[in-house]
């Protein structure tokens, strides 16, 4: 246990076994090499990780955001290659694509059990009717 005021640092493997509370002061920390936390860490301030950054190692594992806003950013934000995609330079939405060309593009069966509602705000539970890129009507 570390309880004084001392510089610390690593040029080679760092690792916190258990559950264990790591406190760092000052502006700058730079950890060199591989560290590993087995058990919980806690981070009090401010996170930033530069270079490739993997979070979990199995399809049970959950990522959990714990914020009321959330600012990506990079220019695109792919979650399951194209299940949700989202394209912030052109401000494009895709579902199951990854290439949305409209502003919210879906590549698979929508459904609305309340209706549609259009920019002038009227909310209609009549039959869409669908139309493609020359203006014919496919649907109904």
């Amino acid at each position: 246990t570390i309880t004084a005021n001392v510089k610390f640092s690593t040029l080679g493997n760092f690792t916190v076994s258990g559950n264990s509370v790591i406190g760092v002061a000052g502006k700058r920390t730079i950890i060199n090499g591989i560290s590993t936390a087995n058990g919980s860490l806690t981070v009090n301030q401010n996170l930033s990780i530069n270079g490739n950054t993997t979070i979990g190692d199995a399809a049970t594992d959950r990522l959990t955001l714990n914020s009321n806003t959330v600012s990506i950013g990079a220019a695109v934000l792919n979650i399951d290659t194209g299940l949700l995609f989202l394209q912030k330079n052109s401000n494009r939405v895709g579902i199951n694509t990854l290439r949305p060309n409209t502003a919210f593009h879906v590549n698979g069966v929508v459904l609305a059990n309340s209706g549609f509602k259009y920019p002038d705000g009227a909310l209609t539970t009549a039959p869409l009717y669908v139309y493609d890129d020359t203006g014919s009507q496919l649907y109904p």
